[in-house]
């Protein structure tokens, strides 16, 4: 393991130049699998954008892990993972039921505000029954 940490260590801009490059080209990628600007046999080519960010997003964590001293690690573990979690139930919270009405439901033919009412009230009657039984 220290082999691999000593070869791909992050200490020179280059590598850190390289990774911004691929982020950018991955960008991109995400924006044409939204978008289909091509045709449909390049869905391939934009689908490796999501895995190299999951990869250098990994790379970037476990390098600046493994530089920590011991003691230090646990408490940027648990901080990373608090950041995380709090992004996710802003999701959760905030962003799915808006979504949602958006997206999945004709939202236009009855009205915005009337649609985010009946889905958050559904949501949770929903919520209820299921802690019930």
């Amino acid at each position: 393991m220290s082999l691999l940490r000593d070869n791909f260590s992050m200490s020179s801009n280059s590598n850190t130049s390289a990774f911004d490059l691929v982020k950018f080209v991955a960008c991109i990628l995400v924006v044409c699998i939204h978008t289909n600007p091509l045709p449909n046999y390049f869905q391939p080519l934009y689908r490796i954008a999501v895995p190299m960010f999951y990869m250098i997003s990994s790379f970037l964590f476990f390098n600046r892990v493994g530089s920590m001293a011991q003691g230090e690690q646990g408490h940027y573990v648990l901080k990373y993972i608090q950041r995380s979690l709090i992004l996710y139930l802003f999701y959760l919270i905030v962003l799915f039921p808006t979504s949602y009405v958006f997206f999945y439901r004709s939202w236009w033919n009855i009205g915005f505000p009337d649609n985010v009412l009946r889905f958050t009230e559904q949501f949770i009657l929903d919520l209820r029954n299921n802690n019930r039984t």
